[in-house]
């Protein structure tokens, strides 16, 4: 089952129908304008019919035995299951600052077991995020604090390093700098209203 969440029909125009023709299940939703990536992905984890689901970006590729490794893990009493965050861009120096930066952690060798996991390209027991209801949306955005509140709420995390996936990380000075730059203003407003900065 694959839930792909676009802004319009436009922005999926080019792919091709036999891209997603072996799903069981493929459909794309439409959310308008795309202001925060994490908040989109909200209408469909809840739209979705598996007990398990799985936040993947758009510039992250699972390994063919990405998807078998995540549902094994699942298995287990985890509320959120995450992923090997491997570099698929190697070759350049940047890549490898913005892969650290934003993946250190899980970043191969990744040593498995239970920890925190990466808020991005990670998988949950819709369970854990039906629970939440109204309020998805809000803890999914840059610092909405989803993990922490399923922590505080009893949930338990699984690294899963069999579970790779290929993140392409911004390999150029500009769009590493502008991403940057953005990345730490949404992190701080969001710790603002989290922690009840004045």
């Amino acid at each position: 089952e694959v839930l792909l969440v676009a802004p319009d029909a436009e922005a999926v125009a080019g792919m091709p129908p036999e891209a997603t023709a072996r799903f069981a299940r493929f459909e794309t939703i439409y959310v308008g304008a795309v202001a925060d990536v994490d908040k989109a992905a909200t209408p469909a984890l809840l739209k979705a019919s598996s007990p398990v689901v799985a936040l993947i970006e758009d510039h992250a590729y699972p390994e063919p035995a990405w998807a078998e490794a995540i549902l094994r893990a699942h298995e287990g009493p985890w509320a959120a299951v995450g992923s090997t965050v491997a570099n698929a861009n190697p070759d350049a120096d940047l890549s490898w600052v913005n892969q650290l930066l934003a993946y250190g952690e899980w970043t191969e060798p990744l040593r498995g077991g239970e920890g925190m996991v990466s808020r991005h390209n990670v998988s949950f027991k819709r369970s854990w995020l039906e629970a939440y209801e109204g309020r998805l949306e809000d803890l999914l955005g840059r610092g909405g604090g989803l993990l922490p509140d399923l922590k505080r709420r009893g949930g338990r995390f699984w690294i899963a390093p069999e579970a790779r996936v290929r993140h392409l990380n911004p390999s150029r000075l500009g769009p590493t700098v502008e991403l940057r730059l953005h990345g730490g203003r949404l992190s701080a407003a969001g710790r603002a209203v989290s922690e009840g900065w004045p």
